[in-house]
C-alpha cells in the first residue's frame, strides 16, 4: 500500500492510502465532528471506530462523547508506524487499540457482546471492504439478537413475572445448580437437541450414554425415553405453555436409573412441574424479580441464554466441569429440507392436523419457507438450508466458542449448518472412548445426597409468605409515593417558577426526599426490576435544556414507575390468592 501523511497547502495536516483521502483536506474537525453526531446513537454505551487515520475521529469522540468508551480496530500495522513519527498516538484517545494481526475477532466479539456500536468512515469502506463486510456482518448479528431479546422481553413480560409468582408459590425451588459447579471436571458430555439430526443419533444413545453424561433439552427428551434411555438431565427454561406439549405424556421413570435432574429457570412455565415429577434444580433467574424471590435458596449461578433452549444446555455442560462437549440435533437448519427429528412433538402436531385440501406437507412447507431461507455452509463443504431465525443463535454460539475455550464442542452430524468453532466427530469415534457410566453415576449420587442449605431459618413456606408480603406492601407505598411527586411536581409548574432556581429549590429536596424513600436500602432490591420497565423509554430522550423540561422528565419517570407497581401489584394480589387457597 502506498500511505502518505503530508502538509497540504493551505497547512493542514492530510492523509492519504493508494489516493484515497482519509479525511477533509479543509476542515477535518468539523468534517469528523458532524459524522461522529450523526453515527453514533445516543444510547450507545460504547464504540468500535474502524481504522485510526489522523485521530480526526478519535479525538471528536473524545470531545462531543467524552463517557463512551473508544475501541480502535487498525487494519494496517505499517499505518501506526508512519503515526508515530508524526508524534500521533492512538491509544492516548483509546481504552482499546487494536491491530489486526491480533486477535482482533475475539475482542471485537466481546465488545459487540457488550452492546458497543461500529463505526466505520468511509475511505476505510473502499480501502478494506472484505474486512468492512465482516465487522458489519458481526453488528448486525449482535444488533439482531440485542432486538430480539428487547422484543421478546417487551411481548412475555407479563407472562414472566406471572410464572415467576407461581412458581415461586408452588414449586421447591430450594435446590441451586451452584451444587453442581465443575462436578464433573474433565467429562465428556452428550447435548441432545431437536434438529432433524436427533433421529440419527438415537439408535445409538444406549451406547453413547455408558461413556459421556447425556443432557437433553425438553423437546428431545421425550425421543430419549422411547429409545429407553434416561438422560442425566434434562433442560426446560421456556416460559410458553406450547413448549410444554413436548413433555405431554411423559410417564415416571420406568428404566433402572435414576430419573433426569430437571435444570431449569424460575420463570419456566408452570406446567413443566406439573408434568414432570423429576427433582428441579434451579439457576439463577434471568429478572431482577426473580432474584429478589430467590434470595435466601440454595446458591444458583445464572446460565447463557442465546434465544434457544439449546445454548443455555449447553452453558449448562460448561458451568459442570465437562471438557468435550459432542452435540446432536444441533442442526440450525434444514437438512433435506426436514424442519425437526422424526417422531417430534412438531412433526405429530402437523400429521393430525392435515385435511384433504390442506395436508400436513403444505404446512411443514409453509414453516420452512417462513423464516427467509438462504443456504449457509455445513461441514463438508456443502450447503443447506437456513433462515433467520437460526442467526441468532448461531452468533451466541460463536461468541460463546471464541471466549470460553475450556469447552470443546463436536457435532456428530456433519450435514448440518456449519458454526465456527466446533468441530466434526464420528460416532463410532466416540463409542470406542473408555466406559465411565459408574463414575457419572457415583457423582451424581453424592450430589443427590448433599443436603439443602438455605439462608432463611425459617420454614420455606413463612419465608414465601413473608417475602410475597413485603413485596405487596412495598408495592403500595410506591404507588403512594409516585403520586405525591407527581402532585409536588404539578404544583411547582406555576408561570415564573420553575426557571427561578431559589423558588424551584424547595421542589427539589421534596422530590430528593421521596426518591431516598424508593431508593433505602430495604427497598432497593424490589425497586430494581421495576425501574428496568422505565428507563429504555427514557434513554432514548435528549438531555433537559430547562428546569422545565427537567421536571416534565422527572414526571414522566414517576408516572411509568407508578404504572410498573400497579401491575406487579395487580399480579402478586392474584397469585397470591391462588396460594392463600
Amino acid at each position: 500500500m502506498n500511505r502518505r501523511i503530508y502538509i497540504n497547502k493551505r497547512g493542514i495536516l492530510c492523509a492519504e492510502i493508494n489516493g484515497i483521502t482519509l479525511h477533509s483536506t479543509r476542515n477535518p474537525q468539523k468534517e469528523a465532528e458532524t459524522l461522529i453526531s450523526r453515527g453514533i446513537p445516543e444510547t450507545a454505551t460504547g464504540i468500535i471506530v474502524f481504522g485510526s487515520g489522523l485521530l480526526c475521529h478519535l479525538a471528536a469522540i473524545d470531545r462531543l462523547r467524552p463517557e463512551l468508551e473508544t475501541i480502535c480496530l487498525e487494519p494496517d500495522r505499517n499505518w501506526t508506524q508512519l503515526l508515530n513519527e508524526h508524534n500521533l498516538d492512538p491509544k492516548k484517545l483509546c481504552e482499546d487499540f487494536i491491530i489486526l494481526r491480533d486477535d482482533w475477532e475475539g475482542k471485537i466479539r466481546e465488545y459487540f457482546s457488550r452492546g458497543f456500536e461500529l463505526f466505520i468512515p468511509n475511505p476505510y469502506r473502499h480501502l478494506y471492504p472484505e474486512i468492512t463486510a465482516r465487522l458489519e456482518a458481526e453488528a448486525n448479528n449482535y444488533r439482531n439478537r440485542r432486538q430480539v431479546n428487547k422484543n421478546t422481553l417487551k411481548r412475555f413480560a407479563h407472562r414472566w413475572v406471572g410464572n415467576l409468582l407461581v412458581n415461586f408459590h408452588f414449586t421447591d425451588q430450594s435446590m441451586g445448580i451452584g451444587r453442581f459447579l465443575r462436578a464433573y471436571s474433565g467429562m465428556p458430555a452428550l447435548l441432545l437437541a431437536g434438529g432433524p439430526s436427533l433421529s440419527k443419533i438415537l439408535p445409538s444413545l444406549a451406547e453413547l450414554r455408558l461413556r459421556m453424561i447425556v443432557v437433553a433439552v425438553d423437546t428431545a427428551y421425550a425421543a430419549c425415553r422411547r429409545h429407553h434411555v434416561e438422560p442425566d438431565f434434562v433442560v426446560a427454561v421456556d416460559a410458553q405453555y406450547w413448549n410444554t406439549k413436548h413433555i405431554e405424556r411423559i410417564t415416571t421413570s420406568s428404566l433402572k436409573s435414576e430419573p433426569a435432574i430437571l435444570i431449569s429457570e424460575p420463570s419456566t412455565h408452570p406446567r413443566t412441574f406439573r408434568l414432570l415429577s423429576n427433582p428441579a434444580v434451579f439457576s439463577q433467574s434471568l429478572f431482577p424479580l426473580g432474584q429478589y424471590l430467590e434470595s435466601g435458596f440454595e446458591s444458583r449461578i445464572p446460565l447463557g441464554s442465546g434465544g434457544s433452549v439449546a445454548t443455555t444446555a449447553w452453558d449448562f455442560i460448561r458451568v459442570i466441569g465437562c471438557s468435550q462437549a459432542y452435540v446432536a440435533g444441533l442442526d440450525m437448519g434444514f437438512p433435506e429440507s426436514q424442519t425437526h427429528f422424526k417422531g417430534s412433538y412438531f412433526e405429530q402436531s402437523m400429521a393430525y392436523s392435515g385435511k384433504r385440501l390442506k395436508p400436513a406437507e403444505q404446512a411443514s412447507a409453509m414453516y420452512l419457507h417462513s423464516g427467509q431461507l438462504s443456504y449457509h455452509p455445513n461441514y463438508r463443504d456443502g450447503k443447506v438450508l437456513s433462515d433467520r431465525r437460526m442467526d441468532v443463535y448461531c452468533s451466541w454460539f460463536e461468541h460463546q466458542l471464541a471466549t470460553r475455550a475450556e469447552l470443546t464442542t463436536f457435532t456428530l452430524y456433519p450435514d448440518g449448518r456449519k458454526i465456527e468453532g466446533i468441530r466434526t466427530a464420528s460416532i463410532q469415534e466416540v463409542i470406542n472412548a473408555p466406559q465411565i457410566r459408574d463414575q457419572i453415576d457415583a457423582i451424581s449420587a453424592r450430589i443427590a445426597n448433599i443436603p439443602v442449605q438455605v439462608g432463611d431459618k425459617l420454614t420455606l413456606a413463612d419465608s414465601k409468605h413473608r417475602k410475597i408480603q413485603l413485596l405487596e406492601n412495598y408495592l403500595h407505598r410506591l404507588h403512594d409515593w409516585c403520586e405525591e411527586a407527581l402532585l409536588i411536581i404539578t404544583e411547582s409548574k406555576t408561570p415564573g417558577i420553575v426557571e427561578d432556581s431559589s423558588e424551584i429549590q424547595p421542589t427539589l429536596e421534596q422530590l430528593d426526599a421521596i426518591d431516598k424513600k424508593i431508593l433505602s436500602d430495604e427497598n432497593r432490591q424490589i425497586v430494581g426490576f421495576l425501574i428496568n420497565d422505565v428507563t429504555e423509554s427514557l434513554s432514548h430522550q435528549a438531555e433537559p435544556k430547562t428546569m422545565e423540561e427537567a421536571l416534565e422528565r422527572s414526571a414522566t419517570l414517576y408516572r411509568e414507575l407508578k404504572s410498573s407497581a400497579d401491575r406487579h401489584l395487580e399480579l402478586v394480589k392474584r397469585h397470591y390468592n391462588r396460594f392463600k387457597f
